[in-house]
């Protein structure tokens, strides 16, 4: 949207000035070294490096660019309400200011008009005349509006200019606010009345006549604060538009609604389930469910909790659904959670498998509002949130307020109540030039580090981080952490949780009960296997009662061996194949001799390292079966050369 008081000669004629070798230079240095090479495969690192030699050459062909075609948008040209392209600006602004205009509109019981506009095939029915007559009444150059018309054939840039219609106005502003835009998705937002609301589809009639742009008001939609439905009803026939109770959706978020309640997060509860529903959790390993908790589970709901805080009950539904999958279970067949959910979640460094809590999530992506009212003071959305949610210099706000800013800053209570004091993290800089967060290296905000404290806080810590070995796969490392809390399916511990057996023998040996130590090391087959192993490689821990012991001989092992990832592998190899061979043996009735099994903990550690690791075809099985850390030993040295 044009904004007149960014209308200044100077600014017109510096988009046109032609680049200078030092603003060519300045921008080489600012952007990243280590980015893809171009077409020429050379990166910005190599023209910085020999400046001395190229760097001529650089500026001419930025300039012959310069000449033949440039798009350099402004923040100048585009309005405060347009939250879509501008560095600094979010897709979040926009509902966020609706939010809290129509919490104080109905806090002062003032009577609002908002209309929903929707463009149809905004990005096809463009007037190009009309636009580059308006680029010339606004002051800009024949030169920079060529450079435009070509780059406008993929961004179009919108001009509204409602002289006629009546926004909201505040004292803290400079302009009136009229309408939200982000991208051709646009909002007006006005006083409500017949008079007020003709001339904005005046305005729209004759915007559309002229651009090309098409308005269709049969999709576009109107609601009323403050006003009754039969209002609503008679003005929305009146625009030959359609009408829309509060809460509505814009940008993708509810807006408008109480998100305290249940009900107003259970679109987020069935994405969740529609989600589940697509997985066949008992198609795929625990290491396969494990990432989809994280990476997709873990942010379905990330833009909802970067603007509302989620109510406990709806995030222990949703933790509850995470849980449920991870270990292969479903609505219909309930599976034994076998260690407690809050230790699972927990960072790998505090001994759980590095999913996250979605409340930790949902805090810290609340407290990046706090971060940027401190850093964007003079942001539009900074002063709506001032006059409508009556915030004062402390940023507290009033007691009465019920609209989405009071529950951004109730975070800073839930993060005291966890002992977590955001104003030791959150210091302005000693020249008063911004503000800087202390507990990341750059000094900046982010979400990942907050929410690692915070996860810190709340969640019990374990007395060992978890060992991830780099080249055993996900299910392996999940499974081995499972052994070291001796939380494996083993007939000895589904008795202890109920689960009827007829029998709790070894499958191995019958003669003795199945526990993890007696299956992994004193059973007689876990006890040859071991004997076979140690003749193979010279470091296997001997003499061990436990899978505990195991697992620290094997780490010991690794200080005296070249390549210590070698002899974790081997062992990991070992713990895994006799799980998978006991449970061929209890559900497939599969047996396999004792050399059998041996052999495919070999393969199995000389596959993965085959295939997860640098190395590759230059790993041999005949140098593997001789001496395995040798052989790797000599892969990496024959790669280095």
């Amino acid at each position: 949207m044009y904004n007149k008081n960014s209308r200044k000669t100077a600014v017109w004629k510096g988009l046109e000035a032609p680049f200078t070798e030092l603003e060519i230079k300045t921008a080489v240095w600012n952007c990243g070294y280590n980015k893809a090479p171009g077409p020429d495969g050379f990166t910005l690192e190599f023209v910085r490096k020999f400046w001395n030699v190229v760097g001529m050459d650089f500026v001419e062909a930025v300039k012959y660019f310069e000449q033949h075609k440039k798009i350099d948008p402004r923040n100048t040209v585009i309005s405060n309400t347009q939250t879509a392209y501008i560095k600094g600006r979010s897709i979040l602004d926009g509902p966020l200011m609706v939010n809290e205009l129509i919490s104080w509109a109905k806090k002062v019981k003032k009577k609002l008009l908002l209309l929903k506009v929707d463009f149809a095939k905004a990005f096809d029915s463009l007037n190009w005349n009309f636009l580059d007559n308006v680029l010339s009444q606004m002051g800009f150059g024949e030169k920079w509006r060529d450079w435009m018309r070509e780059g406008l054939a993929v961004v179009m840039k919108e001009a509204q200019r409602a002289r006629v219609f009546r926004g909201i106005s505040f004292n803290n502003l400079d302009e009136d606010i009229s309408l939200f835009q982000f991208a051709d998705d646009a909002i007006f937002v006005g006083d409500w009345s017949l008079s007020n609301a003709k001339n904005l589809l005046r305005i729209l009639k004759c915007f559309e006549i002229c651009s090309g742009l098409k308005i269709n008001m049969g999709k576009s939609r109107l609601s009323g604060v403050s006003v009754s439905r039969e209002e609503v009803s008679r003005m929305a026939r009146r625009l030959d538009c359609k009408e829309e109770s509060i809460p509505f959706r814009y940008l993708g978020l509810p807006v408008g609604g109480n998100m305290n309640l249940v009900n107003a997060w259970q679109p987020l509860i069935d994405k969740f389930k529609v989600k589940l529903s697509n997985w066949k959790a008992k198609n795929l390993s625990i290491g396969g469910r494990c990432c989809l908790c994280k990476s997709v589970l873990g942010a379905l709901g990330t833009y909802l909790f970067s603007l509302y805080k989620a109510p406990k009950a709806v995030l222990n539904q949703l933790e509850s659904i995470r849980r449920k999958f991870l270990w292969g279970g479903t609505d219909v067949n309930k599976r034994i959670s076998w260690i407690a959910w809050d230790k699972v979640i927990r960072d790998k460094k505090s001994g759980g498998l590095g999913i996250g809590s979605l409340r930790a999530l949902n805090l810290s992506l609340l407290m990046k509002w706090r971060w940027r009212e401190k850093c964007e003071p003079h942001a539009l959305w900074n002063k709506v949130i001032q006059k409508c949610a009556g915030r004062s210099r402390t940023g507290s706000v009033s007691t009465n307020n019920r609209g989405t800013w009071k529950s951004i800053v109730g975070v800073e209570k839930d993060l005291c109540d966890l002992g977590i004091n955001v104003g030791h993290f959150m210091k302005q800089k000693e020249d008063g030039s911004g503000w800087t967060w202390e507990i990341d290296s750059r000094k900046v905000y982010t979400v990942r580090s907050l929410r690692r404290l915070i996860d810190a806080v709340a969640l019990p810590i374990a007395d060992e981080e978890t060992e991830w070995i780099r080249w055993v796969p996900s299910k392996i490392n999940i499974l081995l952490w499972r052994m070291d809390s001796n939380r494996l399916p083993t007939r000895d511990n589904l008795h202890k949780r109920g689960v009827l057996m007829q029998n709790t023998d070894c499958p191995f040996c019958h003669t003795g009960q199945e526990t993890l130590n007696h299956l992994m090391i004193t059973c007689s087959t876990a006890q040859v296997i071991h004997a076979m192993l140690a003749s193979w490689v010279d470091w296997w821990p001997r003499n061990v009662m436990e899978v505990a012991d195991f697992r620290d001989g094997i780490r010991r092992a690794g200080e005296r061996v070249t390549q210590a990832d070698v002899c974790k592998v081997i062992g990991a190899a070992f713990l895994s194949t006799m799980w998978t061979i006991r449970n061929n043996m209890v559900f497939k009735g599969e047996h396999k001799k004792d050399y059998e099994i041996v052999r495919e903990i070999q393969s199995t550690a000389f596959m993965w390292i085959r295939c997860r690791s640098k190395l590759g075809i230059l790993l041999s099985w005949d140098n593997w079966l001789l001496n395995p850390a040798n052989a790797v030993s000599s892969c990496i040295a024959l790669a280095s050369c």
